[in-house]
C-alpha cells in the first residue's frame, strides 16, 4: 500500500516495526518511530533523504549482523533519540552515523544501564561528520560524565545556541563562564538549560552559577549593577 506511494514524505509509527511495512525510504524526509521491536535501524540504512529523524521507546540488543561501515545521513537536520533506547543500540548509531548538516540533536532517556558516558561517543561523531560543525541546539539527558568531556565537546560547536543538560562539572561551568579572546567555546550561546536532580544546592554550586550568569550577560550586556555574590547564609 505505501510502497509505491510517489508523494509520501512524512511517516508515523507508533507500536509498528518498520520492517513490517514497506514504505518508501528513498523519499522519506521525516520518520518518528515508537515500538519496542526489532528494525529500529532501517531508517538510517535506508534513509538517506531524511532531514528529521525521531525514534522513541526502542529495543534493538542483538547488532551482529548489523553493516559495519558508516551510515551518512547528508540532509539529516534533527536527531532525535527519547524514551527506552537500549545502550546498544545508541552506542551503535553515535558510532557510525555521520551528519554532516545535523542542526539539532537531542538525547533523552534511560539509554544506558551502566557508567558509560555518551557524551565521547557524540563528540566522536561531530569530529568525523564535518570539519565545521553547524550544530546549534543540544539537548542531553546524560547524567554520567566527566570533568572535561563537556567541554571538549562544546568546543566542536561553534554555533551552538540553545543547549540543555545536566547539572555538570563544576569546572566545566567555570570554563563556560570565561568568555574571552582566549576561550571562545560557544560564543553564540543564547538560551542554557541546567536541570539538578539533587534537592540541595551547595554553595559551591551556587558560586558557579552565579558566575557563569555574570559573565554571560556581561558579555553581551555590560557590566552588572548591584548584583552581589552568593553569601553562605543564602
Amino acid at each position: 500500500m505505501f510502497q509505491k506511494a510517489p508523494k509520501l514524505s512524512q511517516v508515523r509509527l507508533i507500536g509498528i516495526a518498520p520492517e513490517r511495512i514497506a514504505l518508501p525510504w528513498k523519499q522519506l524526509v521525516h520518520y518518528k518511530g515508537r515500538h519496542d521491536e526489532m528494525g529500529a535501524t532501517i531508517p538510517f540504512r535506508s534513509g538517506s533523504s531524511l532531514e528529521n529523524l525521531e525514534l522513541q521507546s526502542y529495543y534493538c540488543d542483538d547488532l551482529s549482523g548489523a553493516q559495519s561501515s558508516p551510515i551518512v545521513l547528508r540532509n539529516l537536520v534533527g536527531l532525535r533519540l527519547c524514551g527506552l533506547i537500549s545502550g546498544e543500540l545508541t552506542i551503535f548509531l553515535l558510532e557510525k552515523l555521520i551528519v554532516p548538516a545535523v542542526e539539532e540533536i537531542a538525547i533523552f532517556g534511560n539509554v544506558f544501564d551502566g557508567p558509560m558516558s555518551i557524551i565521547p561517543l557524540l563528540t566522536s561523531m561531530i569530529s568525523r561528520s564535518t570539519d565545521v560543525c553547524i550544530l546549534q541546539r543540544l539537548s542531553l539527558g546524560e547524567r554520567n560524565y566527566q570533568q572535561g568531556e563537556l567541554i571538549t565537546l562544546l568546543q566542536l560547536t561553534p554555533r551552538l545556541v540553545f543547549f540543555f543538560i545536566n547539572f555538570p562539572p563544576l569546572e566545566d561551568l567555570v570554563h563556560l563562564a570565561s568568555i574571552d579572546s582566549a576561550n571562545t567555546t560557544v560564543p553564540l550561546l543564547h538560551s542554557l538549560v541546567i536541570t539538578d536532580d539533587q534537592h540541595s544546592t551547595s554553595y559551591a554550586k551556587a558560586s558557579a552559577m552565579n558566575l557563569l550568569a555574570r559573565k554571560r550577560c556581561e558579555e553581551t550586556l555590560g557590566s552588572a549593577i548591584g548584583l552581589d555574590p552568593p553569601s553562605e547564609k543564602r
